[in-house]
Order: C-alpha cells, then sequence, then structure tokens
C-alpha cells in the first residue's frame, strides 16, 4: 500500500509538472512572435463654395440728385478656385421695358402698389457698367481658400435722379445671387 501511495503521488507530482512546464513554454512561446498589419487612413476635401451679401441701404431718396449706396458679395470656398457672381433682374421686375439678364433693368416695389423706384447695381462704381446674369455681365475671379477680403466683391447700387411724383413710403427689392465655382 505504501507503494502504491508513492506511486500516485509520483504520478501527480509528473502531471503537476507537466502542466506547470506547459503553461510556462505556452506563454514564453508565443511572448516573441510578432504579427504585423497596416492601417489606412484618409480624407478628401471637395471644392464648396458659400456666398454671403450684405444689404444695399440707400436711405432717403431725393429726385434732384443720383443716390449712391453700396453693398457686398462675398463668396468663401474651402479651396482656391475660380468663381463667377452673376446678379439677378430683380423681384419686382419691369416687364415691358425689354429688360433682360444681360442688361436688366431693375426697380423697387413700393410700399404703395403700383409705385416702383428705378435703380442700377454695378461691380465697377454708381451707375457704371451693370453687373447682370450672364457671362458678359458677371463678375469673375480667382477666390482665396477661406474667408479673405479679396473674396468681397462690392456692389454699387444707384437711385438715377429725376424720379419725380414717387408715392411716399418703403421700396425695396430682393436680388437673386448666383455663385458659380
Amino acid at each position: 500500500m505504501k507503494n502504491e501511495l508513492n506511486q500516485s503521488n509520483f504520478k501527480l507530482a509528473i502531471i503537476s509538472a507537466v502542466v506547470a512546464g506547459s503553461a510556462g513554454l505556452s506563454t514564453a512561446g508565443y511572448a516573441g512572435t510578432d504579427v504585423t498589419s497596416t492601417l489606412s487612413v484618409g480624407s478628401s476635401i471637395a471644392t464648396s463654395c458659400t456666398v454671403t451679401t450684405t444689404a444695399i441701404a440707400f436711405g432717403v431718396y431725393l429726385p434732384g440728385a443720383d443716390s449712391n449706396a453700396n453693398g457686398t458679395v462675398t463668396a468663401n470656398c474651402t479651396l482656391a478656385s475660380a468663381v463667377t457672381i452673376k446678379l439677378g433682374q430683380g423681384a419686382s421686375g419691369n416687364p415691358g421695358t425689354g429688360s433682360t439678364d444681360a442688361a436688366p433693368v431693375r426697380r423697387m416695389q413700393g410700399s404703395i402698389a403700383g409705385n416702383f423706384l428705378g435703380y442700377t447695381l454695378s461691380s465697377v462704381s454708381p451707375g457704371g457698367t451693370v453687373w447682370g446674369k450672364t457671362d458678359d455681365t458677371d463678375v469673375g475671379f480667382n477666390a482665396v481658400a477661406g474667408e479673405d477680403a479679396s473674396n468681397v466683391k462690392t456692389v454699387y447700387g444707384q437711385i438715377p435722379a429725376g424720379q419725380n411724383g414717387k408715392a411716399a413710403g418703403t421700396y425695396t427689392d430682393t436680388i437673386a445671387v448666383v455663385l458659380t465655382y
């Protein structure tokens, strides 16, 4: 019986040594192995532009003299880009006068129906070359990426003198601004 007890202890000792040894070999065997792969990183930047404006506020119109005021159109682009800015004829329109996108005859609608006040918009000077909505009358330039002073274009407005007999009130119009890039 003593012999059997020693054999059981001996077997238990061998099994314990094998288990302990294989655990040690197992972690040591894998500890020095490197596995490599790659990680892709990427992005893209799309050319994108927005357009903002500041209003032209003429103030009180006196028919004895031209009334001049300026506004701005600003192009903000994610990348430097060639852009063009076109200005529509206006929401008040001027039917029967031959107004076109190339030669718009603009007018503001009075607060009293049927009253209109004519005006011009130019990229050069008050009363200068008309800023329109065609390739020949638009304003083109190379916009700098981001917000930059060179991306701000002045819109020169003028209400010509001599528009007598207009009713008192507020006169307004809205111009479509088209930025192409």
